[in-house]
């Protein structure tokens, strides 16, 4: 039978950042885990996320680790522009959208800064799956027509008190993504 740091080593050589569930799924107990993190044979990044001392750290580390936690958020805005090498500005948090009632992911590392939304379809339209880390993460790139000079038809929403509400429709063909854009 392998020793723990074996087991250890085999299961960390596809990821960079591991979950408590992971481990546990490798039949390494979460007692095991406590002790291999006292040996400093494995380093807790955050509550059930660990990495080995000699693993590999991406520039998208930050990233990783939030994809991990929260699989069903997409990476948004300064943080989605960031990974697409896209301008000079490294966040200092990560910018995530979330469902309007969706928990937001308990970390202290890294900073979060939380959208959410309502529209179903900004977690698929110019959403891309990248596997980093042996992780699957979720970089996405949207942009509406009036931001970047294009006439629309729709009329604004008026967001006074008494006026009323009109019904939300899902974004018109005038959201605009990188791939249209540009024909990628």
């Amino acid at each position: 039978m392998a020793s723990l740091r074996e087991q250890l080593s085999t299961l960390g050589k596809g990821h960079e950042v591991l979950t408590i569930g992971q481990l546990e799924g490798a039949g390494i107990s979460d007692q095991s885990v406590t002790r291999l993190v006292r040996q400093e044979a494995l380093i807790r990044v955050d509550r059930g996320l660990y990495r080995l001392p000699d693993g590999p750290v991406s520039r998208n580390h930050e990233i990783i680790c939030v994809a991990t936690i929260s699989p069903s958020s997409v990476i948004v805005l300064l943080s989605a522009l960031a990974f697409h090498e896209i301008g000079t500005q490294q966040p200092h948090e990560v910018w995530v959208q979330l469902r309007a009632k969706g928990r937001v992911p308990e970390l202290q590392w890294p900073k979060l800064r939380v959208v959410r939304t309502r529209i179903s379809e900004l977690f698929e339209l110019g959403v891309e799956t990248h596997h980093l880390g042996g992780q699957q993460v979720r970089p996405e790139l949207w942009l509406t027509a009036s931001s970047i000079g294009v006439k629309s038809d729709s009329k604004p929403v008026s967001r006074r008190r008494g006026r009323p509400s009109e019904q939300k429709k899902p974004p018109s063909p005038n959201w605009l993504t990188w791939q249209n854009l540009y024909g990628f």
